[in-house]
């Protein structure tokens, strides 16, 4: 059974360092990324808080910089391409040192299924929240709709009365007219 601590081991034998020291260049926190993506990757079900006791960070720590760490490797910079070979390489390597040891286990499986029962969580959640704010859209522009569409027919009906009395003056113009048209005849 492979732990978090052999990971952090194995990094720190393979480039002769020590990733729990407070060490703030590139260099550590790049390869602490790679230990924190790992632990996470391959041994899911270990929590943030025990990932962070082996190199002396907080939860949160592990978090940020997983989350940094991700936006790294996954940049579509071309520069920064190096980096995610560089990840991909040691993955590799870390597979064929350890993947007996993580594959075989019922820890392992154990630990996905709960990863992949909390991502549910979370995505239910999400799709809930959203078909809410979804329904509010839509009662929203139903409500503004039927605002608009009275609106419409106040104006459409104030529209049709004046052209009524538009029409009607224009009648009553029209006699007028004709009546001084026929007493000039006469």
């Amino acid at each position: 059974m492979i732990k978090p601590i052999d990971i952090k081991n194995w990094i720190d034998g393979l480039f002769s360092i020590n990733i729990a020291d407070r060490e703030r260049t590139f260099v550590y926190t790049y390869y602490r990324g790679v230990y924190y993506e790992l632990c996470k990757k391959y041994l899911p079900s270990n929590a943030l808080r025990v990932i962070g006791e082996v190199v002396n960070r907080e939860h949160s720590s592990v978090l940020v910089a997983r989350r940094k760490f991700y936006d790294l490797i996954n940049s579509p910079v071309k520069a920064e391409e190096t980096y995610r070979q560089e990840y991909l390489k040691m993955e590799e390597m870390f597979l064929q040192k350890f993947g007996h040891l993580i594959f075989g286990g019922d820890d392992y499986i154990e630990g996905v299924d709960k990863q992949i029962r909390e991502e549910n969580k979370i995505l239910k959640s999400e799709l809930e929240r959203v078909d809410k704010e979804h329904e509010k859209v839509v009662y929203d522009l139903l409500v503004d709709n039927k605002k608009l569409l009275q609106k419409y027919n106040d104006l459409k009906s104030k529209y049709n009365m004046q052209l009524s009395k538009v029409r009607q003056k224009t009648k009553n113009k029209e006699r007028e007219i004709l009546k001084g048209i026929k007493n000039r005849q006469k």
